[in-house]
C-alpha cells in the first residue's frame, strides 16, 4: 500500500506468522528511506484494515519519541447562581495545540435530577477528515450516546437529555486549526422525573398536583430510559397543550424538540419530554394538569401473526425491511385481538404507509376486515394519519405483495391500541312518571372525548310529549371529527330528528308516546351540551292517533268554538296504503306535515290545501272550530324497482316521496289469443300544480318517454306496448314530488307484435274488422323501413304511424305524404275500420348492415352506417382470449364525423385484462365499462380513427355490439373560453335541409373544470312537427332535455356540466327551412371531477373557490364494485327541503328563465345526486344538515349562489358489487351486521357456476330486495327468512337493493363454485334420470331439472345413494333444493326414498370428499 501526505510518503508491508500481524514500515522523506525495526509482539490487530490504519496514524505523528502534552479540562458546575459558562480549545482564538487532550464534565445541579444542559456552538474549526486525527466528542451520560465533530462539521445547539455532558477534545501532530468557542447554560426543572424501566409495564408521567392545575411557574423535564420500546400518549384528553404552555418531545439523543402533537404516537426506547407553562392560563385555572402514559410495545415485523393488546399494552406492526421498502411474493396475515372492557374501543393507526399504488390495489395491497362491522377494506398507495375504531374485539390484516417495484416505497407502520369512552352517563330526572329531564354527561379532565348515550321514553297513558330544549349547544368539529349530536326517534312513525348548533326555549310535538334519545359527543369544550324536558301531553277534547288499512275512511271533527280551547292535534298513518285528505268547511289556516313531524308543519290555507300530497302519514294541527277532515287510505303499489303484472284490474302505482323511484307495468293474467292484442292505459289522477311535470312515463325499456305535468290531470293516455316504466322525476322549484298513476290494460281483438328479423307483410284483405287493428313493429335498434302499397290514395287516411313506437306520434298517412318511413326504434300501426273495396299491403323489412370482423379497414361515405359486433368463439356468444383486433375507419374526407352508438359492452370492469381502445391521432382512450353509466353511449369521431380489441380472457364475456353512421352533419364542436359559435343545419339559407337525415353535434368546452357550462340560443328555427330537434346533457338525464319543432327562435338551454349533445332527425313527410343556434361557453371556476378510485377519501368545499360561488359542480365517481359515502359537515339549523322534482332545465322556453339560480332558497340552494344524473337528484336549501348518502354510481353535487355559508362534503369509498373472482365467499350489504343507509344498489356477477346459502337476511318487504338471476330463473329475497339455498348458472347475478333508511341489517350469504353436470327435462311419460358420482372433484356437483309442458310439479325417486357417514350431515350429503325456498338432504346411505316438490324446477346438489360418493334417481313430471 502507498499513499503520502505533505512531503511524506510510506510503504507498508504487513505479513502475518505466530498467529499475530506483524508489520515492516519504510518511511521516505527527502529521498531518504528510513527501514524500520520489526514490531515488538506486542503490537497486534485484528485485521490487516486496522493493522493499516494505526500503523498509518503513527508514522503521521513524525517520530516515535513525539510530544504528548498534558491533559487539559474541568470539571464545571451549572447551578441557579451560576447557570452559564463558557469552553475553548486552549489559547483560543490562535490555534490549538498539536497532541492536545482534553476533557471537561458539564454538571447541571439546579434542584432536581431532571435538570438539563444546553450546550451553544458559536466558533468552530478543527482539521478535516473523518475525524480521526483531529475531534471533538460529546457524550450524554444519562443515557450513554455520544456524537462527534471535525472539520467545519458541528451542530449548532445541543439539549441533553439528562442532567450531565462530557466533552471530549483531542489534536495529533500535523495540522492544527483556530479550535471552538462554546457557552452552556444550565436549563432548571420544576418538577419532572427520571425513569429507568425495562419497557414492561406502563410508567405515568404528570405535572404537579394532577389531575388539579399546576404551579405558574411551572417548568417540567420527564426523560424515560427504557431497555426496550415504549409507546407515549397524551391521556387526559381535554386539554389543548398549544394555550396551555410549550410542550415538546424529542425521541432521540442529539436531537432536535418539537412541538407535541396530542393526537399523535411516539415511539422510542428514550423519550424525553419537556413543558414550560404558561401563567397567564394557570392564573386563570383555564386548564387542568398534563397526564401521559408510555405504554409497553410489542414490535413485530413477522407474518402470520396473533397478537394481544390490552388497556395498558400496544403493538407496532411493520412491513419486512421498514422503511427500506418490503419482501417481494408474501402473503401475510395479522390477527389482532383486543382484550379490552366496552369502556374503550378498539383503534388501528397507520402512523406511515407506502406500498405500490393500483387503481384497484391488484398489485400489491393491504387488507383490513373487522368481522363484527362486517367492513372489508383494501388499501395500496400512500396513507397517512388513518385511524379505523371499532367497538369489537378482533381485527384481521392480509399483506399481498408481487415482485416489482418494492424497493420504490417504505412500506407501512401501523399502531395497535385502544382507548377510553364514555357510555350511558346522561342524567335523567323524572318525579312524577310524566315528564322527565335530560342532561348531558358531565365532562371531567380525565374524562375520554368520545361519550354515548341511549336513553328509551314511553308512557302508555300519554298520545305524544311536547320535547322543550331549554339548553343546547352542540358543535360540528373540523373535517376529521363527526362533533356532538343529539337524536330524537319518533319510535311511533319510524321518523329521527337530529338536533345541533345553539338553540334555546324552543318546543315541538312528537307525533306518538314512544321516543328514543341517542347522543354522542367528541367535545373537549366545556361549554357544550343539552338540557331537554320531555312532557307526556293528552288528546282530551280533540285529537288523537289513527291507523288506516285500504278501504278504511275516518272523520276528524274539530269541537264547535265553545268546547275548544286549545289546537287539535291528528297523526294519521296508512299501513300498506297511501292516505288522502279530503277538508269540508275550512275557512282558516290549517297546519299539516306530510312527514308526521311537527317540525315539518306547514301552513295551508283553503285554496292551498288541495296541493297537499298524499303521503303515508300526516300530522294535522288546527284551532277552527266545526271544521271536518275526511281521512281516505287506498290500496296501492309503492315498491320502488318492481314490476306489476297487470290483470283485468286497474293498479294505482304511487312512490310515496321517494325520489328517484321507477316502476313497471306489465300486461299478464290473460288467455294467449292472437286475435286480441293488450296495451296499457294509464291517468294521472294526483297533480298539485300545472307547470310542473312529476311523473315520467316510458313505454319500452328504452322507448319514447312522456312526462305528466299538472295539466295531464285525469287525461287518459294509451301506451304503445304492453310494457310500461312510471318514474318519480324532480325539477325546478317546489314542484310536487309524489305522484298517483291509475294503470289499466287495454285490449284489442286485433293487431299483433312483430320482432322483425328481415321482412312483415300485412295485407289488408286479411283485416277487415268491425274494431281497430294496432300493429308494433320491432327492430332492437337496426334500421327499418316501412312502406305502403296502394291503388287508391284514399286508403292511406286509414292508416297511422308513429316512427317511435308512441300513441301520442301517431300520424295518418294523407294524400300527398310519403308511403316510405323509416325508423331505429319501433313502427306503431293503427289501421282503423275501413270499407271492403279499400286494399292495401303494408310492408316492413330491416335494412342494416352487421359485421364481426377483427382486422379489417371499413371505408365510410356519407350516410354509411352499419352494426360491429366483437369476434367470438364457434358456436358461442363470448368472445375467446389472445385476440388483437385492429377495425380502421376511413373516408376520403378526412374529417368525416361518424357516430359511433355502443349498444351492448359486456366486458370485465378491470381494462388491464381486456380492453377497447379509441385512437385518434395517434392518441389512445380506453373505453372504460365502469366509467359508462347507461347503454346505449355515443361518441362522436372524425375520420380516420380505428378500434383495438384486445383480449386476456376466455369466453366469459360477450364482448361488444357498436353502431356507426357517418355523415358531414354534425362532429365535435369545442368552445375557446367564451367566445360563441354558430352552427347551421344543411341547406340552410337555401333549400332547406333534406329528408332521411341524422346530425348529431358534440359540444363541449375547451376547459377542464367540469363545471363550466354551455348556453344555447336558437337564433332561427323552422322544422317540420314530424321531425326533431333534441337537445341531451349527459350530466342531467339520459333523455333530452328539450325538444324543438316547429317554430321556437329565442327559446334556449344552459347545460348543466360541460357538454351538450344535439340530435337533429328529419323523415320523408314535409321538410323545413332549417335552424341556426348559437353555442358559448360559461366559465364557473367552481368545481372538481373526481375520480375515487385515485382519491378514495377526502372533501370538496365551495371555500375552495371563493368568491366564484355563483354555480358550483362537483363530480365524485366510484370505482367499479364500490359504496360511496358522502356527508355534509358544515352547516348548523334545520334543513328545508324543496318540494318537487330538480330540474334545471325547462323545454320550449326564453334561456334566460331555463333555471332559478336562487330557487326561493335564501342561502341558496344544492342538488345531490347519487346515480350521475340531476335529474334524479333531490334538492335542498342550504343553511342545514343534509342526510348523508352511499351511492354506488356517480355523485354529482350542484351549488347554487349564493353558497354562503360555504359548503363542505367529506366523501370516502368502500366496498360493494363487483365480479366474483374467488372459488367461494361471502357477501354481506353495506355496514353489516349493523344497519345500512339506503338507497343503494350492489350487484355481484358470476361467471362460473355457483351455490348461493343465505345465512341471515332482514329486509323492509316494501323497499328492499336481494334477488339472484340466471338465464333460468329469478328469485328474490325479502323480508327476515330462514337460511335458503339455491343454484345460479353462468352467468349469474346477486343484486341487492336497499331504499331503507338505517333501520334493517341486511343480508349476509356464502357462495361456492359448483360443477353443473347440465339440466334435465322430465316431461310426461319421460323421466329425468341421473346417475352421479363424485369421481374425486373437489367441488360439489350439480345438477339442474325443469318440468315439461304441463307439469305443476315435479317428484324425485332416489334408487340408491352412498355417502361416507356424516351425522351433522355438513361435509357428505345429496341435496334436492327447489326454487331457493325449499330444501331436504340425504346422509349416508339410502334406497328408494321419494321426495315430492311443488315447483317446476329444482337442483341436485352432490356433495362429498369421497370419490366413492355416487347416487342413482329418476325426476318425475307430478
Amino acid at each position: 500500500m502507498a499513499t503520502g501526505g505533505g512531503d511524506w510518503r510510506w510503504r507498508l508491508e504487513v505479513s502475518t506468522g505466530g498467529g499475530y500481524w506483524r508489520w515492516r514500515l519504510e518511511v521516505a522523506t527527502g529521498g531518504i528511506v528510513v527501514v524500520g525495526e520489526e514490531a515488538s509482539s506486542g503490537l497486534e490487530f485484528t485485521s490487516h484494515e486496522a493493522a493499516v490504519l494505526a500503523l498509518s496514524s503513527l508514522t503521521r505523528q513524525g517520530s516515535p519519541t513525539a510530544e504528548v502534552r498534558e491533559p487539559c479540562g474541568s470539571v464545571i458546575t451549572l447551578s441557579q447562581d451560576a447557570p452559564h459558562n463558557t469552553i475553548t480549545t486552549p489559547g483560543f482564538p490562535a490555534q490549538y495545540q498539536p497532541n492536545t487532550h482534553c476533557e471537561w464534565t458539564v454538571i447541571a445541579q439546579m434542584g432536581t435530577n431532571s435538570d438539563q444542559v444546553k450546550l451553544k456552538i458559536n466558533d468552530f474549526e478543527l482539521e478535516g477528515g473523518d475525524c480521526r486525527s483531529d475531534s471533538l466528542t460529546i457524550i450524554d451520560n444519562t443515557v450513554g450516546s455520544s456524537v462527534k465533530f471535525c472539520g467545519n462539521e458541528y451542530q449548532e445547539q445541543i439539549t441533553s437529555m439528562g442532567n450531565s455532558f462530557t466533552i471530549w477534545f483531542t489534536s495529533d501532530s500535523l495540522i492544527q486549526k483556530q479550535g471552538f468557542a462554546m457557552e452552556i447554560e444550565g436549563i432548571r426543572s420544576t418538577c419532572g422525573e427520571i425513569y429507568q424501566t425495562l419497557g414492561k409495564e406502563a410508567t405515568v408521567l404528570s405535572t404537579p398536583n394532577f389531575p388539579e392545575a399546576y404551579p405558574a411557574e411551572s417548568r417540567c423535564h420527564w426523560l424515560i430510559v427504557s431497555k426496550a420500546e415504549m409507546a407515549l400518549k397524551l391521556t387526559n384528553y381535554r386539554v389543548d397543550p398549544e394555550k396551555q404552555g410549550s410542550l415538546k418531545v424529542m425521541t432521540q439523543p442529539f436531537g432536535k424538540y418539537e412541538i407535541y402533537d396530542p393526537q399523535q404516537v411516539y415511539l422510542s426506547d428514550l423519550l424525553s419530554v419537556t413543558f414550560d407553562a404558561n401563567p397567564t392560563t394557570v392564573e386563570n385555572h383555564l386548564h387542568p394538569g398534563l397526564q401521559f402514559q408510555a405504554f409497553p410495545l410489542i414490535r413485530t415485523s413477522a407474518c402470520n401473526q396473533t397478537l394481544s393488546v390490552s388497556e395498558a399494552e400496544a403493538a407496532l406492526i411493520v412491513s419486512s425491511r421498514y422503511p427500506h421498502g418490503y419482501a417481494p411474493s408474501i402473503k401475510c396475515w395479522w390477527t389482532i385481538k383486543y382484550s379490552i372492557s366496552d369502556s374503550y374501543m378498539a383503534s388501528l393507526l397507520f402512523i406511515d404507509f407506502d406500498i405500490e399504488r393500483e387503481r384497484n390495489c391488484a398489485y400489491d395491497r393491504l387488507v383490513l376486515s373487522d368481522k363484527k362491522a362486517g367492513i372489508t377494506e383494501t388499501f395500496c398507495g400512500e396513507q397517512k394519519d388513518f385511524e379505523y375504531t371499532t367497538d369489537g374485539k378482533e381485527l384481521s390484516l392480509y399483506f399481498k405483495t408481487d415482485s416489482y417495484d418494492l424497493t420504490k416505497h417504505r412500506g407501512f407502520s401501523l399502531f395497535v391500541s385502544a382507548y377510553k369512552i364514555q357510555k350511558d352517563e346522561c342524567q335523567v330526572d323524572s318525579s312524577d312518571g310524566s315528564s322527565w329531564v335530560i342532561t348531558s354527561p358531565k365532562i371531567w379532565p380525565l374524562g375520554p372525548t368520545y361519550s354515548v348515550c341511549n336513553i328509551s321514553i314511553a308512557s302508555v297513558l300519554a298520545n305524544r310529549f311536547t320535547v322543550h330544549f331549554s339548553k343546547l349547544r352542540l358543535r360540528k368539529r373540523k373535517e376529521s371529527k363527526k362533533g356532538s349530536s343529539l337524536s330524537i326517534k319518533d319510535v311511533g312513525i319510524g321518523q329521527t330528528e337530529t338536533f345541533q348548533g345553539d338553540i334555546e326555549n324552543q318546543s315541538f310535538i312528537t307525533a306518538s308516546n314512544s321516543l328514543q334519545v341517542i347522543y354522542s359527543s367528541e367535545s373537549i369544550d366545556l361549554d357544550e351540551g343539552f338540557v331537554v324536558e320531555i312532557k307526556a301531553e293528552n288528546d282530551l277534547e280533540c285529537g288523537g292517533n289513527y291507523h288506516l288499512t285500504p278501504g278504511n275512511t275516518v272523520e276528524l271533527r274539530i269541537p264547535p268554538k265553545e268546547v275548544l280551547n286549545r289546537d287539535c292535534i291528528w297523526v294519521v298513518q296508512g299501513r300498506d296504503s297511501y292516505l288522502v285528505l279530503d277538508f269540508k268547511k275550512l275557512e282558516q289556516d290549517i297546519r299539516v306535515s306530510a312527514t308526521g313531524l311537527y317540525n315539518n308543519l306547514y301552513t295551508y290555507n283553503s285554496r292551498t290545501v288541495h296541493f297537499i300530497e298524499p303521503s303515508q302519514r300526516f300530522m294535522i294541527v288546527t284551532r277552527e272550530a266545526g271544521a271536518k277532515i275526511v281521512v281516505r287510505a287506498y290500496s296501492t303499489y309503492t315498491k320502488c324497482g318492481s314490476v306489476v303484472e297487470l290483470g283485468r284490474q286497474p293498479v294505482i302505482m304511487t312512490n310515496l316521496g321517494v325520489l328517484p323511484c321507477s316502476q313497471t307495468a306489465v300486461i299478464g293474467g290473460f288467455d294467449k289469443d292472437s286475435h286480441s292484442f293488450h296495451v296499457i292505459q294509464y291517468t294521472l289522477l294526483s297533480a298539485s300544480l300545472s307547470t310542473f311535470c312529476s311523473v315520467q312515463v316510458v313505454d319500452k325499456e328504452e322507448g319514447i318517454t312522456k312526462l305528466l305535468c299538472g295539466k295531464d290531470w285525469n287525461i287518459k293516455y294509451v301506451s304503445s306496448s304492453d310494457k310500461l316504466h312510471i318514474k318519480g322525476i324532480k325539477s325546478e322549484k317546489d314542484a310536487p314530488k309524489s305522484f298517483i298513476v291509475l294503470v289499466e290494460p287495454v285490449t284489442y281483438t286485433c293487431g299483433d307484435i312483430f320482432d322483425v328479423q328481415d321482412k312483415v307483410v300485412i295485407r289488408s284483405k286479411n283485416l277487415w274488422n268491425e274494431s281497430p287493428c294496432v300493429y308494433r313493429f320491432l327492430s332492437h335498434g337496426y334500421r327499418m323501413v316501412l312502406d305502403v302499397a296502394t291503388s287508391s290514395r284514399k286508403a292511406l287516411s286509414y292508416i297511422s304511424v308513429s316512427t317511435d313506437g308512441s300513441y301520442q306520434n301517431l300520424k295518418e298517412l294523407t294524400y300527398g305524404s310519403t308511403t316510405s318511413l323509416e325508423t331505429k326504434t319501433e313502427f306503431l300501426v293503427l289501421i282503423k275500420p275501413f270499407p271492403k273495396t279499400v286494399s292495401f299491403v303494408l310492408q316492413v323489412m330491416l335494412d342494416e348492415k352487421l359485421s364481426s370482423p377483427c382486422n379489417t379497414c371499413i371505408y365510410l361515405q356519407q350516410g354509411t352506417q352499419g352494426i360491429l359486433l366483437s369476434p367470438h368463439s364457434p358456436d358461442l356468444s363470448t368472445y375467446p382470449a389472445g385476440l388483437s383486433c385492429n377495425i380502421k375507419f376511413e373516408a376520403e374526407d378526412q374529417n368525416l364525423s361518424v357516430a359511433l352508438e355502443i349498444l351492448k359492452l359486456e366486458m370485465p370492469s378491470n381494462t388491464s385484462v381486456d380492453c377497447l381502445v379509441l385512437v385518434k391521432d395517434e392518441q389512445e382512450s380506453i373505453i372504460d365499462p365502469s366509467r359508462i353509466s347507461s347503454l346505449p353511449y355515443t361518441l362522436i369521431v372524425e375520420t380516420p380513427f380505428a378500434l383495438q380489441f384486445l383480449t386476456s380472457s376466455h369466453n366469459v364475456y360477450e364482448g361488444y355490439r357498436i353502431r356507426y353512421e357517418a355523415s358531414d352533419c354534425g362532429g365535435i364542436v369545442k368552445l375557446k373560453d367564451e367566445n360563441p359559435v354558430t352552427i347551421q343545419s344543411p341547406g340552410y339559407g337555401g333549400e332547406g335541409y333534406p329528408t332521411y337525415i341524422q346530425c348529431v353535434w358534440l359540444i363541449r368546452t375547451n376547459i377542464i373544470n367540469i363545471s363550466d357550462r354551455i348556453k344555447l340560443k336558437i337564433i332561427d328555427f323552422d322544422v317540420h312537427h314530424s321531425d326533431s330537434f333534441e337537445v341531451f346533457d349527459p350530466l342531467y338525464s339520459p333523455d333530452p332535455v328539450a325538444i324543438f319543432r316547429g317554430t321556437a327562435a329565442g327559446l334556449g338551454v344552459r347545460s348543466t356540466g360541460n357538454k351538450l349533445r344535439v340530435v337533429f332527425k328529419s323523415d320523408s313527410r314535409q321538410i323545413g327551412a332549417g335552424f341556426s343556434f348559437r353555442v358559448k361557453a360559461v366559465v364557473s371556476g367552481c368545481g372538481k371531477d373526481i375520480d375515487t378510485a385515485i382519491e378514495k377519501e377526502g372533501t370538496i368545499s365551495t371555500l375552495d373557490y371563493f368568491p366564484n360561488t355563483d354555480y358550483c359542480l362537483f363530480r365524485l365517481r366510484p370505482s367499479e364494485g364500490r359504496v360511496m359515502s358522502l356527508t355534509l359537515l358544515n352547516h348548523v339549523g334545520s334543513t328545508r327541503k324543496i318540494k318537487g322534482p330538480s330540474d334545471v332545465h325547462k323545454n320550449n322556453v326564453d334561456e334566460t328563465n331555463v333555471a332559478n339560480e336562487g330557487g326561493g332558497c335564501k342561502s341558496g340552494s344544492v342538488i345531490v345526486s347519487t346515480t350521475g344524473l340531476i335529474s334524479t337528484g333531490r334538492r335542498y336549501c342550504l343553511g342545514g344538515a343534509l342526510p348523508s348518502l352511499l351511492a354506488t354510481h356517480d355523485v354529482l353535487v350542484l351549488a347554487r349562489s349564493p353558497t354562503i355559508p360555504p359548503l363542505t362534503f367529506t366523501f370516502r369509498t368502500g366496498g360493494c358489487g363487483g365480479d366474483l373472482e374467488s372459488l367461494t365467499g361471502i357477501l354481506v350489504s353495506p355496514n353489516h351486521p349493523n344497519v345500512f343507509s339506503g338507497p343503494v344498489t350492489c350487484t355481484w356477477i358470476s361467471h362460473f357456476p355457483i351455490l348461493v346459502t343465505l345465512n341471515h337476511i332482514d329486509l323492509d318487504p316494501q323497499l328492499d330486495t336481494l334477488t339472484l338471476a340466471d338465464q333460468d330463473q329469478s328469485i328474490s329475497w325479502t323480508g327476515s327468512q330462514s337460511p335458503r339455498t339455491t343454484l345460479l348458472t353462468a352467468p349469474g347475478s346477486i343484486t341487492f337493493s336497499g331504499e331503507s333508511a338505517g333501520v334493517r341489517t341486511g343480508f349476509k350469504l356464502s357462495y361456492e363454485r359448483v360443477e353443473l353436470q347440465g339440466t334435465w327435462l322430465a316431461s310426461l311419460g319421460d323421466p329425468a334420470i341421473i346417475l352421479g358420482w363424485q369421481g374425486g372433484e373437489v367441488k360439489p356437483l350439480a345438477w339442474r331439472v325443469k318440468a315439461g309442458q304441463g307439469g305443476a310439479g315435479l317428484t324425485v325417486r332416489v334408487w340408491a345413494a352412498y355417502l361416507p357417514p356424516d351425522p351433522s350431515c355438513t361435509s357428505n350429503y345429496l341435496e334436492v333444493s327447489w326454487a331457493g325456498v325449499g330444501e331436504q338432504r340425504v346422509c349416508g346411505g339410502t334406497l328408494l326414498r321419494t321426495i315430492h316438490i311443488p315447483v317446476t324446477t329444482l337442483t341436485i346438489i352432490l356433495r362429498s370428499p369421497s370419490p366413492l360418493a355416487v347416487f342413482a334417481a329418476s325426476i318425475h313430471l307430478a
